[in-house]
């Protein structure tokens, strides 16, 4: 029974990742899921902008922070597959190199680990999706000399005030030492001892 429990709770954490990215865009944006149009190009000043990328940089932290889940760039707000023309890069590596130093820069290396990206096709035009997977510790985003932490609130990105940082943080990150391996707590799954070492034993 556990061991069919820890298998319940593995897939739940892993589901968003095997779904297919129509699917995601057909579903719309949500807690877990978001749409930009591109990586660094305002669409409104037509050049490129470091608030655009601040703002995709925003929505993984926040993704790494809470549970998880999906951006997609090259899709509008609407869920129209509008490319990756804009962001002007000279091949899709270029654009994957790109996103990586970011996030190496701007939030850490060490963060690398939980974030997968991809350039695929939908309806004969390429988007980026970048799968985030739960972060096992904190991860906070650079912005000049200040750091800012980012969580998921519904399906917003949110700037955690300092007075309530230290208690999130407890929570989602350290108040799971014996959660089974390879199974990030969240809040509403159970904290026992026993219970995750139960588990830990059986997967």
């Amino acid at each position: 029974i556990i061991q069919e429990l820890a298998k319940r709770i593995i897939t739940y954490l892993r589901s968003k990742e095997q779904t297919s990215t129509e699917e995601i865009i057909w579903q719309g944006e949500s807690g877990g899921v978001e749409f930009k149009s591109t990586l660094r190009w305002n669409m409104f000043t037509n050049k490129k902008d470091k608030n655009i990328e601040h703002a995709a940089l925003k929505t993984i932290a926040a993704f790494l922070n809470t549970n998880g889940g999906i951006l997609l760039v090259g899709v509008s707000d609407s869920g129209e597959v509008l490319g990756l023309e804009k962001d002007q890069f000279s091949n899709h590596d270029r654009l994957l190199l790109h996103l990586n130093k970011l996030i190496t820069d701007r939030i850490g290396t060490i963060y690398t680990q939980y974030v997968h990206a991809s350039v695929e096709k939908v309806n004969e035009r390429a988007l980026l999706r970048i799968d985030c997977q739960p972060a096992t510790r904190p991860a906070y985003l650079r912005d000049g000399q200040q750091e800012h932490f980012y969580i998921r609130t519904g399906p917003s990105t949110t700037a955690l005030a300092l007075s309530k940082v230290y208690h999130y943080i407890q929570e989602r990150f350290f108040a799971k030492d014996d959660c089974a391996p390879g199974v990030a707590w969240q809040p509403g799954l159970p904290k026992h001892h026993e219970y995750w070492r139960g588990i830990g034993q059986n997967l």
